[in-house]
């Protein structure tokens, strides 16, 4: 049985609904961090404060607090350990360059409350491919960004290429390279296929960098200054920014 106290409340109430009904036909408009949305959408891992605006027939919903991070990103430092990677012209080895930058790009990139960021390495330890792929995979990341330096004979070749497998990693590489092309300011070999298995046998998109060549006594020389390195870490991490629309 209803009490009378609740019934005159509730029907109270009713009468209230009503007439706010009738002042506008309209259902109002919601946004979300300035973009419209539809009413039934609410925005994931965030503490939201909706403030509503009579006169327009408008509510805003606006963030407060921290957010959750909503991407997983894997940064695989090529080589490792007793796997030195390329040796350069002057005897400087590629895994310290691979780990240095990779490390640096982890500074950066914890400071974005959007993503998290796990290093296949944080030290000079072997790690087998077959490991850091299934480390990417069983996190269910969704980018894996491989950095590496390269090598040839020939000591006047320079410049920086980048590497996908499947196509729908293709945009991903294309976005990195330009930004890391942009901070090294060397040749620009392109974006490629290849069948790296790192890049192969993950499952989420997946981009290999061969930053620039060891074998090249000025590149060699630009790939271990420290500035150089910050610049092309932030490089990367526009790059996956960018990718992932975090602003």
């Amino acid at each position: 049985m209803i009490k009378k106290t609740t019934f005159l409340s509730f029907f109270l109430f009713l009468i209230f609904l009503q007439s706010d009904i009738s002042r506008s036909t309209k259902a109002p408009q919601i946004y979300f961090n300035g973009a419209k949305v539809n009413a039934e959408e609410s925005p994931k891992g965030n503490t939201c404060v909706p403030k509503q605006n009579v006169e327009k027939k408008q509510i805003t919903i606006e963030l407060v607090g921290d957010s959750h991070p909503l991407y997983k990103i894997v940064i695989d430092p090529g080589h490792g350990g007793a796997d030195v990677g390329t040796v350069g012209i002057s005897g400087r080895l590629e895994k310290d360059f691979t780990l240095s930058t990779a490390l640096k790009v982890k500074r950066l990139m914890d400071l974005e409350p959007a993503v998290t960021v796990y290093l296949t390495r944080t030290d000079d330890t072997f790690i087998p491919l077959n490991d850091r792929i299934i480390m990417a995979n069983q996190l269910s990341a969704d980018l894996y960004l491989s950095i590496h330096a390269n090598m040839v004979r020939n000591s006047m070749t320079k410049g920086t290429e980048t590497f996908f497998y499947r196509e729908s990693s293709m945009f991903f590489a294309q976005i990195v390279h330009k930004h890391v092309l942009k901070a090294t300011g060397f040749p620009d070999l392109h974006v490629d296929y290849e069948n790296f298995r790192v890049i192969k046998n993950t499952i989420m998109p997946a981009a290999l960098v061969e930053v620039g060549f060891l074998s090249n006594a000025a590149e060699e020389k630009a790939l271990f200054m420290s500035n150089n390195q910050d610049k092309i870490a932030a490089a990367m991490m526009d790059g996956i920014k960018e990718y992932l629309g975090i602003k």
